[in-house]
């Protein structure tokens, strides 16, 4: 069996990214798509209208209905089409996110993932967990592929409650355990290969950043300030706890 480590097309993280959007999503065309729920749009449109205007861009904004379903999937994958997107924007936490995610493989669509927390590494992944209109869980969804792009501002994560940053770490710690048991399993991984030995190489250096700036990347967003200790443990929150992922066998699709 082939080793295998899959993540996404590119990774970007710094303050005041979210006004960087169009920057980046229009290498894949003009009109993007762009799913997330009330409040945040809310709170960070007008962040976001700037792309209209400095990176020349179209938004076609979409409100969730706040539950990941098939049926939702389907509804945001007709509208993509209604409306000739290019690409797929997820701007939200896992629900919206894993939305996003079934909307562009119905759509055959790029995608990009923008987090507002770093509460969990799912945004990196090639998985939606799905429910059902009763809110109980129905199936997991895995994608031909990771997101194309995952954009990450620290200014907006640094904002979002502390409680989320804490969990993020939380998980980030347990990565490295986790990947020693998946790689001691020698199953195939989300990709259908085995894992190598940069995945467990991240899972280590998650460990260790978290372990060293933790404490400090609390604080931060308590006083909801970006600070070197944020930003690298972002990054581990998001993206090298995703190396997990790349270890672990793929769950069972519905």
């Amino acid at each position: 069996m082939s080793v295998l480590f899959s993540s996404p097309g590119k990774y970007i993280q710094g303050s005041g990214e979210l006004s960087n959007l169009g920057k980046y999503t229009k290498e894949y065309g003009k009109k993007m798509l762009l799913i997330t729920d009330q409040f945040l749009l809310d709170k960070f449109k007008s962040n976001l209208d700037v792309n209209i205007e400095v990176h020349d861009v179209e938004i076609e904004y979409v409100i969730s209905s706040g539950e990941c379903t098939y049926k939702e999937i389907e509804r945001i994958a007709d509208l993509a089409k209604s409306t000739a997107s290019n690409i797929i924007v997820g701007v939200g936490g896992g629900k919206v996110l894993d939305t996003s995610k079934g909307v562009a493989t119905k759509t055959g669509l790029p995608l990009a993932i923008v987090p507002t927390s770093a509460a969990q590494d799912a945004p990196c992944s090639r998985l939606s967990v799905v429910y059902n209109e009763n809110h109980e869980l129905d199936s997991f969804m895995t994608h031909r592929e990771n997101p194309n792009l995952v954009i990450v501002d620290s200014k907006v994560i640094s904002e979002a409650p502390a409680r989320m940053l804490a969990a993020g770490m939380g998980d980030g710690i347990s990565t490295k355990f986790e990947s020693r048991a998946c790689i001691a399993s020698d199953l195939e991984n989300y990709g259908g290969g085995k894992a190598t030995k940069i995945a467990e190489t991240l899972a280590q250096l998650c460990y260790d950043i978290i372990m060293k700036n933790g404490k400090a990347a609390y604080k931060a967003v308590q006083n909801q300030v970006v600070t070197k200790a944020l930003e690298v443990v972002i990054e581990a929150n998001i993206y090298l706890s995703g190396c997990l992922l790349y270890t672990s066998p793929s769950p069972r699709d519905g």
